[in-house]
């Protein structure tokens, strides 16, 4: 803001020229003022409005819904729908003896497949899962079989499968075969296997399978499942009608 004195001014006495002067030293001090003054009311504005748009947001995202985690399913026993017999495909007992699985019917078959080798579930867990199983079923047990499939033959040979079982129970079976004829066995289990670094045939199979009287694949366990629930579901699928002509000749005689 500029004050212009006109030029006839300068005749006048000194006292007038200093006064007009200092009005306009004093209305140039006061534009500036006011300047000052309306831009730190712009600045408080700005900083009010973002505080109140800040506090908003944090009001809404306070009244907002949470989002509920997504449930975790329970590990639990799976029933086949529509459930298929295994085929018997040529295997070895942990005796070294022909076996096959058509040999279990008319019992519940437990069946696993693992290696010996491996540290994982269900291989370090289903033996003794089974060894609980049967002592929780008592009597019953006899008419089920508890199967392990070592997957690959030369690793998991018969004589390494006995050794094995033993120390956990005799009375448990150890079965294998070689590659081909266990790819077969294991796609209609739908178990995907392959090849380690070392070439062990490692099945990729997170499941205890239960087979009929029948010899239908009728429940995927899952693994974490409780003991008990397993127990239960053995027990239920032992009191379904066995659908055989002579379920008595296949208990009479054992396999083993």
């Amino acid at each position: 803001m500029r004050v212009r004195v006109s030029a006839h001014l300068e005749d006048a006495p000194r006292s007038t020229r200093y006064g007009i002067r200092n009005t306009h030293y004093a209305l140039r001090n006061t534009y500036f003022v006011f300047r000052i003054a309306y831009s730190v009311f712009r600045i408080a504005c700005h900083v009010a409005c973002g505080a109140a748009f800040i506090a908003v947001g944090a009001l809404l995202c306070a009244c907002a819904p949470t989002e509920a985690p997504e449930p975790t399913l329970a590990p639990r026993a799976i029933r086949v729908e529509y459930p298929i017999v295994p085929p018997d495909v040529p295997m070895l007992d942990q005796d070294g003896q022909p076996a096959a699985l058509s040999r279990f019917r008319g019992r519940v078959v437990l069946i696993f497949f693992g290696n010996i080798q491996c540290r994982e579930s269900p291989c370090v867990d289903a033996l003794p899962k089974f060894l609980a199983i049967k002592q929780a079923l008592g009597a019953r047990s006899a008419e089920v079989v508890f199967v392990m499939v070592g997957a690959d033959r030369e690793a998991d040979s018969p004589a390494a499968l006995k050794q094995h079982l033993a120390q956990f129970d005799p009375t448990f079976i150890g079965l294998t075969a070689e590659r081909s004829a266990m790819r077969q066995l294991a796609v209609r289990f739908g178990i995907h296997t392959s090849e380690d670094e070392t070439g062990l045939l490692v099945p990729h199979a997170p499941f205890i399978y239960l087979l009929d009287r029948q010899g239908r694949l009728l429940y995927f366990i899952q693994d974490g499942v409780p003991v008990g629930e397993i127990v239960k579901v053995v027990e239920r699928v032992l009191e379904e009608p066995q659908g055989l002509r002579s379920p008595s000749a296949a208990l009479a005689r054992p396999w083993r």
